[in-house]
């Protein structure tokens, strides 16, 4: 009689297939899986990066890309803090408003690895990008008129 017990609490703690089906809900942006990968993308992150923050592989972080997995409320929450972003925004609810796009955060990478560069190397780079400016800032101003 005792075994009967667990067996029966077991049955109810398992996923069951609903009884109904849910109709799509209209405006949302992509779904939780393409939401994930796009952006991940944007902030200039692998998968095997964004599983390390996380605490999943990077087989994990792919297969909920793909939607092979369903995220659950916890995973959720990982991968909103890992990303920055609000839950919101990974739902498909909304999409954030960011400060930043995508081409600023490739330049500020890259400002940061300028950075630890050696002294005569940053010259070297930042008179380069100087005399870039000034020539196409001056180009600019003369197609003006």
């Amino acid at each position: 009689m005792f075994l009967c017990q667990p067996l029966q609490l077991y049955s109810f703690i398992m996923p069951q297939k609903p009884k109904y089906s849910l109709t799509a809900i209209e405006g949302l942006i992509g779904s939780v899986g393409k939401n994930i990968a796009r952006i991940r993308k944007a902030n200039g992150m692998t998968q095997a990066q964004l599983g390390k923050i996380i605490g999943i592989s990077q087989r994990l972080v792919s297969h909920y890309e793909k939607e092979r997995l369903q995220v659950n409320a916890e995973l959720l929450t990982r991968f909103a803090l890992a990303l920055h972003v609000s839950s919101d925004e990974i739902l498909g609810i909304l999409r954030s408003i960011r400060t930043e796009s995508q081409q600023d955060r490739k330049i500020n990478k890259r400002i940061k690895a300028i950075e630890k560069l050696p002294q005569g190397h940053k010259r070297t780079l930042v008179s380069t990008i100087d005399a870039y400016l000034k020539v196409h800032q001056t180009n600019d101003k003369t197609s003006a008129f």
